[in-house]
């Protein structure tokens, strides 16, 4: 997975993982289902308690419909059988690389749509200033999103 571009931290117990979680942020946590210290859905629970955004995908080889469906509803993003091809978990990877990339636009938008409401409506109350509304509103956009870096900097990954 190295080699493909992802920086990866391996752990083979649950609780090394949440104490992992604890120190550095994740995007993504892949796990088993079954472990001998904590199940998969407990370690999901307690690392979405940590960071809510966090993408998480289940492997197991004890697949049942019921687990993956359980799964699913508590918040797993994939639900990949063993054994499976490491270019599997690779696709699911690229998908939740754009997944990611979708969300970070949306809050980009909302981010934008939040300033220009702001500054149209400041603008809307001085009679002087309405005609500025428009010049303002194309300017927002940039104001925004230099707003909205500045606060988020990229994962490099």
């Amino acid at each position: 997975m190295r080699e493909s571009g992802h920086d990866v931290t391996g752990v083979f117990q649950a609780q090394l993982a949440l104490d992992k979680m604890a120190e550095q942020p994740f995007d993504v946590l892949v796990s088993g289902l079954r472990m001998p210290d904590i199940d998969g859905l407990t370690l999901m629970k307690r690392a979405k308690e940590i960071f809510p955004d966090i993408i998480v995908i289940m492997i197991t080889a004890f697949g049942t419909v019921e687990n993956a469906v359980e799964a699913m509803r508590q918040g797993a993003y994939d639900y990949i059988l063993k054994p499976f091809d490491i270019d599997k978990l690779l696709m699911v990877l690229d998908r939740v690389e754009a997944h990611q990339q979708l969300a970070l636009e949306n809050r980009q938008l909302k981010a934008q749509l939040a300033m220009r409401s702001v500054f149209t409506k400041s603008l809307a109350t001085v009679p002087r200033c309405k005609r500025c509304t428009n010049l303002w509103k194309s300017s927002v956009a940039v104001i925004a999103r230099y707003w909205f870096w500045a606060k988020r900097a990229p994962v490099k990954k």
